[in-house]
């Protein structure tokens, strides 16, 4: 059986981009996460598995280096995909230059300067591109990073990329809103434009499957497996270390045992790798911003679950006119999201560990050692207890307590837009029989809801339809919840009679928006 990869699926378009750039079309692309260490961990998996005898790969980053550590670093990594064998760079260039002369004089003469520019660099890979007549695909981490070691360096940029067909750019980039804003200004470019790769987050059921072959063959329950998917979120690196620290610490007869076990080496403990990681997005505030508590403060308030803007200001951490500028500080510096007038911190994990361990360590409270740790366990204890009880509920109570929170939120979540009103009455009706649920919910507008726990069917869609005739109002939204699949007869139905459809993918990532745990997809669909 052939060993699943599952990282694969969040870059999987790259096998189809270079193949079409092996072809001869104009393949750039541009990979925009929140995580720049989990990029460079998919693309260190990605390129180790993808060796190609027809392309060169350059591969460089703009993270803590130098300019000429920047041009080292280019130049060795296209060198070094050349020949094997060699003691450094002054070296590799040598033995290359026989077969290489112009590219590797050009080299030789570029390193000597004290000065040189971004379009030195890039003049390097058109030499060897035109001499050896061999394609590129020049990765480039961070790239938003070029504008401090080459100030003004996209003008040139742009026009390498525009006459040299036979480089394909694959740039990074962990800052969303700074990178869309750079590749609609200085990179929009009328020829070789960037394709814009969002490594959007995964579903639950992606997660639950990636994290059970992580942990290969401890056989855990479904409940320990759902706990930690609902903490970690849908970083591939989270997995892999917290997977391998599940290997080592799960004890069959005791899972919450080993839940604490896990937490403590992984999250508690100092010298982890979270830990160190976390701290480090503190200190960082508290090192270069003048009002960091108060952005400290915001975080933590977030992680005990304050979504709403009303809600953060009810806690009086700043002067009211104060908090919008703060908040959109949090949002440029990639630690929260604005998803409409709910607000949430990017990393489901970070967010975890504000809410259970970094309280623990700088509260005047718990600053006893010797103390802190009996209490930091029985916190954990107490959240295993809830993640038990909403992990046994039935997915249509999951989904009164998930519509119970809405407050007239309207709320951007990738492409998808929800206006999710307030509810102060409802009624249900339920079809046990048929695991079909009705639910008339009264507010500022009146909402009906349908929802089947099993595969969803047009002939539903219709039924739900035919039910829902009779309710009177000025404003009626209709929306049919599947909490297993939609078929695609289903889907066009719902569509041809303008019925809003969640699936349970979709009503997953609202309960991740509202704090709530996820509803698994039926065992069967879960790998």
């Amino acid at each position: 059986m052939e060993e699943k990869e599952p990282w694969k699926a969040k870059i999987s378009l790259l096998d189809k981009r270079i193949e079409g750039f092996l072809q001869g079309y104009r393949q750039n692309v541009v990979l925009i996460g929140d995580d720049g260490e989990e990029i460079s961990y998919l693309l260190e998996n990605y390129l180790r598995l993808n060796k190609s005898k027809e392309t060169v790969y350059v591969h460089a980053t703009t993270s803590y280096v130098s300019k000429m550590e920047f041009l080292k670093s280019t130049i060795f990594s296209l060198l070094s995909e050349l020949i094997s064998e060699g003691d450094g760079l002054d070296d590799l260039n040598n033995k290359l230059k026989p077969e290489l002369s112009i590219t590797t004089n050009f080299i030789r003469d570029i390193l000597k300067k004290d000065m040189f520019s971004f379009l030195d660099v890039l003049e390097i890979i058109n030499k060897f591109i035109n001499e050896s007549g061999r394609k590129c695909v020049f990765i480039l981490e961070e790239f938003l990073g070029l504008e401090k070691l080459f100030p003004f360096c996209f003008k040139d940029f742009s026009s390498f990329i525009m006459l040299q067909k036979d480089c394909m750019l694959l740039l990074t980039s962990s800052s969303p809103k700074n990178a869309q804003k750079t590749l609609s200004t200085e990179l929009n470019l009328l020829f070789g434009n960037f394709e814009k790769v969002s490594l959007a987050e995964n579903t639950f059921a992606d997660n639950y499957v990636y994290f059970k072959h992580c942990l290969e063959k401890v056989s855990a329950s479904s409940f320990f497996l759902s706990f930690f998917v609902n903490i970690i979120g849908s970083n591939i690196i989270y997995y892999d270390l917290i997977g391998k620290l599940a290997k080592e610490n799960y004890c069959p007869d005791d899972e919450e045992k080993s839940i604490i076990a896990i937490l403590e080496n992984a999250l508690y403990a100092k010298e982890t790798y979270f830990f160190q990681k976390f701290i480090k997005k503190i200190e960082w505030l508290s090192e270069y911003s003048k009002d960091s508590y108060s952005l400290i403060k915001i975080l933590t308030s977030l992680s005990d679950g304050y979504m709403r803007k009303k809600e953060l200001a009810s806690l009086e951490i700043c002067p009211l006119g104060d908090l919008g500028s703060k908040l959109i500080k949090l949002s440029d510096l990639n630690y929260i999201e604005n998803l409409g007038n709910i607000y949430k911190i990017k990393d489901s994990l970070f967010s975890f560990w504000l809410t259970s361990v970094f309280k623990f360590y700088f509260s005047p409270p718990f600053l006893d050692p010797q103390k802190r740790r009996p209490l930091w366990e029985r916190k954990i204890r107490e959240e295993i207890i809830l993640h038990k009880d909403d992990f046994v509920k039935d997915g249509t109570k999951k989904i009164l307590e998930l519509i119970s929170s809405f407050g007239d939120d309207t709320l951007k979540i990738g492409k998808s837009t929800y206006k999710l009103p307030l509810i102060e009455k409802t009624r249900i009706i339920s079809y046990p029989k048929r695991d079909f649920h009705l639910l008339v919910g009264e507010g500022k507008e009146i909402v009906f809801i349908g929802i089947k726990e099993k595969l969803s069917e047009d002939s539903d869609i219709f039924e739900f339809i035919e039910k829902g005739a009779g309710i009177k109002g000025r404003k009626v939204k209709k929306i049919f919840i599947s909490l297993d699949r939609l078929s695609p007869a289903a889907k066009l139905t719902a569509k041809n009679h303008k019925v809003i459809i969640w699936d349970v993918n979709e009503i997953n990532k609202l309960m991740e928006v509202y704090n709530k745990s996820a509803i698994a997809l039926n065992p069967e669909n879960l790998g």
